[in-house]
């Protein structure tokens, strides 16, 4: 197989995922937007989260929520962020915790398989009276929250999936608030 044919082979895989995945990301990228578009309008702040390579994706989603884009409101998102796994009494969780608020959405990215952060994340949300979105791989949420589930085969594609997933996001919020 030559380099032509491999990076084609891989650009199709991702295809083929990607469009795969429509079906069952679809209905959470629906009901996350209405949960973090209704809980901007009653004052709340979205709180990213993601640990390692996911951190970089948790900046830019929260950057992206607060620039005010063409016209777009800018939205109270903070990125909390973490360089590895961190067990839930380290710097991450207290900072979480000293922030977070009633009402609040804790907005969670988690691409490694089992979706450790997710799952931990879930049970402070309800512990702390957050509403909950997952990105990760399968269901992380609880009862009223939220899971945009990330089912791939390997973790670079659950990524691929996270940033098409967290797009489509942004633009349902703007067309929420905007109706565009």
């Amino acid at each position: 197989m030559n380099t032509y044919e491999r990076i084609a082979g891989a650009f199709h895989r991702r295809i083929d995922c990607i469009a795969g995945a429509v079906d069952f990301l679809a209905a959470g990228v629906e009901q996350g937007a209405a949960l973090l578009t209704q809980a901007v309008l009653e004052d709340h702040k979205i709180l990213v989260l993601g640990t390692g390579s996911d951190a970089g994706l948790a900046l830019a989603l929260a950057e992206s929520l607060r620039g005010a884009e063409a016209g777009a409101p800018a939205l109270p998102a903070l990125a909390l962020t973490h360089d590895d796994d961190v067990g839930t009494e380290s710097a991450l969780w207290r900072d979480l915790r000293v922030l977070a608020r009633d009402g609040d959405v804790l907005l969670c990215l988690d691409t490694r398989s089992g979706a450790p952060l997710a799952r931990a994340a879930s049970k402070l949300a309800q512990d702390r009276g957050l509403r909950f979105v997952s990105l990760a791989e399968g269901s992380q949420s609880g009862a009223g929250d939220v899971a945009i589930e990330l089912n791939a085969d390997d973790r670079p594609l659950r990524r691929e999936l996270l940033l098409m997933a967290s797009h489509c996001l942004q633009t349902e919020i703007r067309h929420l608030l905007l109706g565009e």
